[in-house]
């Protein structure tokens, strides 16, 4: 039988512990269990942040947006917006694939000009 050893202390793990056993004993296990809970709260977290700051962004440029005043990709890159983040997507009668954050969607025209477009039916479900 292989030597092996915790995941969490380094130590080896005793012959009675299970085959595919990690970690040593109990307590090193719920140490484990414990970091990984963090790390999955850390990255909740992070996208919720990611989520909320592209809703607020998109609010602040929606005006502008509505006034038919183009915005450009590099702006809203400049203040971090994450064009990775969206809750879902709808597609307009030409096609385009608009991304929805909140109750904004934004879709990224040929010129990397940025269209804003604010759900109504959201706003009525209030």
């Amino acid at each position: 039988m292989t030597n092996r050893t915790c995941q969490v202390c380094a130590k080896a793990i005793p012959s009675s512990r299970r085959a595919h056993s990690r970690y040593c004993s109990n307590s090193c296990y719920m140490i484990a269990k414990k970091q990984r809970a963090v790390l999955d709260y850390g990255s909740k977290k992070d996208l919720l942040n990611g989520f909320k700051k592209n809703e607020r962004l998109l609010a602040q440029f929606y005006p502008l947006s509505e006034s038919k005043k183009s915005i450009s990709y590099d702006t809203l890159n400049a203040l971090g917006f994450d064009w990775g983040i969206s809750q879902n997507e709808k597609q307009d009668v030409n096609k385009n694939i608009w991304k929805g954050i909140g109750q904004y969607y934004y879709f990224i025209n040929p010129d990397k000009t940025i269209s804003i477009w604010k759900d109504s039916i959201l706003l009525q479900k209030k």
